[in-house]
C-alpha cells in the first residue's frame, strides 16, 4: 500500500535527513503515533511532527487496509512502519503486536466501570420518563422540566452458572431505597458479559476471578482516580 509521501517529505525540506521512520498504532480503527523522527547524515535522530490533515490520504488507507484485514488472522495487524530515504526508497511493514493488543484490553478493561455508570444513568432516566417516574416541575418561562427520582444508586451485576446476567438496580433518594425493576438494553447486557469473559481469561493474569460487579454511583461522572471507592468485582 505505497502511497505519495511528498507531504511527509516536503515536512523536512529544510533538515539534513536521509532516512524518515514513522510507525503508527491502530487501535480499532483510531490512528495514533508511536513513533514519527528522521535521521541525519550523523545518524542522529530527531522527532518531529505532521498533522493528521495533512496526510490523510495516508491515514484513510491505512484505515481501509486495517478494517479489510482485521478478521485475518494471517494478515491483520496494529503496527504500520514506513521507511522513506532520501534516495526515494520507501519501506513499509504491519504487523500484529500481542502484547498492545493486550495492554489495549486492560486499558479499557480498567475504566469500563465509567460505560456502565453513563449508560446505566441514561438508561434509567429514559425507563421512569417514559413511565412516568420522574418527577417534573415548571420553569420560570413555563416550560417542563425534569428533576432527579435518585441521589445515589448501587448497581449490582452477576453471571450466574448458565452465563447469562442477573442484576439488581437499588436507587437512594432523600435517604429512602427502592429497587427498580427495568429491563437492560440488549447491547449492556452483552457489554457486561464480554467485560466478564475478557476480565476472565484474556486477562486473567492481571485481574482477579470475579462473576459479581458491583458499582455505587452518585449520579454523575465517577472519578478515574476514585474506582476502587466505587467499583468492585467480587465471587460469589
Amino acid at each position: 500500500m505505497i502511497v505519495n509521501y511528498n507531504e511527509i517529505i516536503e515536512k523536512l525540506k529544510d533538515k539534513n535527513w536521509k532516512k524518515i521512520n514513522i510507525i503508527f498504532n491502530i487501535n480499532e480503527g483510531a490512528i495514533g503515533y508511536d513513533k514519527i523522527e528522521y535521521v541525519n547524515d550523523d545518524d542522529i535522530k530527531s522527532s518531529f511532527w505532521i498533522k493528521f490533515g495533512e496526510i490523510d490520504d495516508l491515514i484513510n488507507s491505512i484505515s481501509d487496509d486495517y478494517d479489510k484485514n482485521l478478521n485475518d488472522l494471517s494478515k491483520r495487524f496494529n503496527k504500520y512502519q514506513i521507511e522513506i530515504y532520501f534516495n526515494g526508497e520507501i519501506l513499509e511493514k504491519k504487523w500484529w503486536n500481542s502484547e498492545k493488543e493486550k495492554q489495549d484490553l486492560l486499558d479499557y478493561a480498567e475504566v469500563f466501570y465509567q460505560w456502565v455508570n453513563e449508560r446505566m444513568m441514561s438508561m434509567i432516566f429514559e425507563y421512569e420518563k417514559d413511565n412516568n417516574l420522574v418527577p417534573t416541575q415548571f420553569d420560570e418561562d413555563g416550560d417542563l422540566e425534569y428533576l432527579s427520582s435518585w441521589d445515589s444508586g448501587v448497581f449490582t451485576f452477576h453471571i450466574n452458572k448458565e452465563n447469562t446476567l442477573e442484576y439488581k438496580i437499588s436507587l437512594i433518594k432523600d435517604g429512602k431505597e427502592r429497587v427498580l425493576d427495568m429491563p437492560l438494553k440488549d447491547y449492556f447486557i452483552e457489554g457486561i458479559l464480554e467485560h466478564y469473559r475478557i476480565t476472565n481469561t484474556e486477562l486473567s493474569e492481571e485481574w482477579k476471578p470475579w462473576n459479581t460487579m458491583v458499582l455505587k454511583s452518585l449520579h454523575y461522572d465517577i472519578p478515574y482516580d476514585k474506582r476502587e471507592e466505587f467499583v468492585s468485582y467480587i465471587m460469589q
